[in-house]
């Protein structure tokens, strides 16, 4: 089961502007929030300057360091306009990544920007990385940020909306430390436009994602660890915690008092419902919350379906056109028509573009001070070509399995297998632990349609299975759920994955 979003006149930015504020330049350095186990840092960098190569700008490159502007504000001292009226605008900035920093442990170098202009149709604003060995600029993607002008009718783009201002997200991939100046550790990051308008940027700035190589022990939960699986959220209701409810206690299926989780499973990103549309919100209030009191806290991701409403999805479609269709499948249900089934081979580069992609999910999760991490979407190779689009042998579907584990553990994040029953004996090396949703009313626990032990190995292995039900009641599963060890808990019917309804078993 994948998350999921849960609820469900063009004006043309002009060229002129009132005078601005001039401000210093500066560079923010913000670091990681870095658990025992976790060797990934992030230098969170704001442009040092502004370099004009065609065309010019107005204001002060300070203005990009803070975003401060969203809706329909309009005050020209917190942005900087790029464009020239009648003249196409092409030009760069400059950061500086620390001494500190080694090029060569750069694992992902995230582009940010806010942005208010026209859409592409009318003129194309491009960002590009410059590749310092060989002296041209690697195309990063343009002002679309959920695959179009305008999007679908269910999942629409804000671009309809009137001066919206527009979060923009791109990772960068290739060889990384290609894009670090050896030297002085210059970033250099080009804007170019293909027409005459101009665009705002209230603010842009990098964050250089490095791995020191360095791993302590991994969180490795018991066996007997209750949980709590929560990927949804209401306005309104705990926000201190950006909507999880930290504190939830309920009845267990033997009764008694409540009972409290032991380990949490989130969404690493703020809920829809709350952030709104392309805010994308890391949720590190519930981290930080989930951590004094003792406990432990895993991060939700997606690893083979391609999601509308995350900040990378503009990447996919980018290169699934440029592959002439090779990357964004069929979508993943009727429940969840906004995701679609991502193509794992790699006859055009969709693995390693995949791989690069989740490296960088998996960087933020680490540095964001998540102790674990679940990788869903884990199966396409049993769902076959007429579902997915796709024809993903059970070989490549293993080797990008184990490539993610390794990921994983490289970032100090330990890691669940989630619904591969059919290659658990392959796979229970390379993950800590497993997640399964309805086992018990599909009679796979055991075997079943897997090979046994199925789920069981992992408990045999002294690895826990963090277990879900949503259309069976919990006397039809919880006793022998409970007698197996697994750590099982009853959700909502509906499949949807907010605070309650919450059953754990034990």
């Amino acid at each position: 089961m994948a998350s999921g979003p849960r609820t469900r006149v063009f004006l043309r930015a002009g060229c002129t502007v009132a005078p601005l504020l001039l401000l210093a330049s500066l560079i923010v350095v913000v670091p990681a929030q870095t658990a025992l186990a976790d060797p990934v840092n992030v230098n969170t960098l704001a442009p040092t300057s502004i370099v004009d190569t065609k065309g010019s700008h107005a204001g002060d490159v300070s203005a990009l360091a803070v975003q401060d502007q969203s809706g329909t504000q309009d005050e020209p001292t917190k942005y900087v306009r790029f464009g020239t009226p009648g003249e196409t605008y092409a030009g760069y900035r400059n950061y500086t990544l620390p001494t500190a920093v080694s090029p060569s442990d750069v694992t992902t170098i995230t582009l940010m920007a806010n942005y208010h202009g026209p859409i592409v149709s009318r003129d194309e604003f491009t960002w590009s990385i410059f590749d310092w060995s060989t002296r041209t600029w690697a195309r990063l993607g343009n002002q679309n940020h959920c695959g179009g002008d305008t999007g679908t009718t269910q999942w629409p783009c804000n671009d309809l909306n009137s001066a919206r201002w527009k979060n923009i997200q791109y990772n960068a991939t290739g060889t990384l430390f290609d894009y670090v100046n050896g030297t002085d550790g210059t970033i250099r990051i080009r804007l170019a436009s293909d027409g005459t308008g101009c665009a705002k940027l209230d603010h842009e700035s990098l964050s250089v994602y490095s791995n020191t190589g360095v791993v302590g022990a991994l969180y490795q939960p018991a066996v007997n660890t209750r949980w709590q699986w929560q990927l949804e959220a209401d306005v309104g209701v705990f926000p201190e915690t950006n909507g999880i409810n930290v504190d939830i206690c309920e009845p267990s299926f033997l009764g008694g008092p409540c009972v409290q989780p032991d380990m949490f499973d989130i969404d690493p990103y703020v809920d829809h419902n709350i952030a709104g549309r392309y805010g994308y919100p890391f949720d590190t209030a519930a981290v930080d919350a989930i951590h004094a009191s003792g406990r432990h806290v895993i991060g939700y991701i997606t690893v083979g379906d391609i999601e509308r409403f995350r900040p990378d999805y503009q990447q996919f479609v980018d290169f699934d056109r440029a592959c002439g269709g090779c990357m964004i499948g069929n979508p993943f249900s009727r429940t969840f028509p906004d995701e679609f089934w991502a193509n794992l081979n790699n006859r055009q580069g969709q693995r390693d573009f995949m791989l690069q992609m989740i490296r960088a999910r998996m960087d933020k999760v680490a540095a964001a001070g998540f102790d674990g991490i679940e990788t869903d979407i884990m199966d396409t190779y049993a769902q076959g070509k007429k579902y997915t689009g796709w024809d993903v042998s059970s070989r490549t579907q293993l080797n990008y399995n184990i490539a993610l584990a390794n990921m994983a553990h490289a970032d100090g994040l330990s890691v669940a297998l989630k619904n591969d029953g059919g290659q658990i004996s392959d796979l229970l090396p390379y993950f800590d632990y497993a997640i399964n949703e309805q086992c018990f009313q599909y009679s796979e626990c055991d075997g079943g349609g897997y090979p046994a032990p199925a789920w069981r190995a992992f408990v045999e292995a002294g690895k826990p299975v963090f277990q879900a039900e949503y259309r069976i009641d919990t006397s039809e599963f919880c006793p022998t759920a409970n007698s197996w060890n697994f750590n099982s808990i009853q959700k909502s019917r509906d499949y949807s994955l907010f605070d309650l309804p919450w059953t754990p078993c034990r």
